[in-house]
């Protein structure tokens, strides 16, 4: 007996977009990422054999599809930069290349100029809650959500 094709009607396990398969998966990331994900793939894939559960199989496949997502859409050089930042902060607490309160409020200025409901961003004690208020508009014809 041959497998179909299609999938079954109803079928628990669906159908994986091509950039979600496992070699495809394991072809995006970069090294030390890559020997993270086929090991976790291999103890899910065996685990799967004696539960006969694949759901473990397939949240793997999700996340990793989005670390490999990421890793592609930002560069290698782009994603290794950021996880040597993550590194630095897991370690330090902090970042050497992290920008001060001020200088992020001088970034969202600039950014944001000077439109409603952003008036708040000119004096850096303002808590964010009163500056980003739900009930406001982001935008002119934009809606809050």
């Amino acid at each position: 007996m041959t497998a179909a094709n299609d999938s079954f009607p109803g079928s628990p396990v669906p159908d994986l977009p091509p950039e979600a398969a496992p070699f495809a998966i394991r072809d995006a990331l970069i090294d030390e990422d890559r020997t993270d994900f086929v090991g976790q793939y291999q103890a899910a894939m065996a685990l799967a054999a004696t539960t006969l559960d694949l759901a473990p199989v397939l949240d793997l496949l999700r996340a990793w599809q989005r670390t490999a997502a990421v890793t592609q859409g930002m560069g290698v050089a782009a994603y290794r930069r950021m996880m040597s930042t993550v590194d630095e902060i897991q370690r330090t607490g902090t970042s050497s290349t992290a920008e001060s309160r001020d200088g992020m409020h001088e970034v969202l200025r600039n950014r944001l100029g000077s439109r409603d409901g952003f008036a708040g961003l000119q004096d850096p004690q303002t808590p964010f809650s009163r500056v980003f208020n739900d009930d406001k508009p982001l935008a002119a014809g934009v809606e809050g959500s």
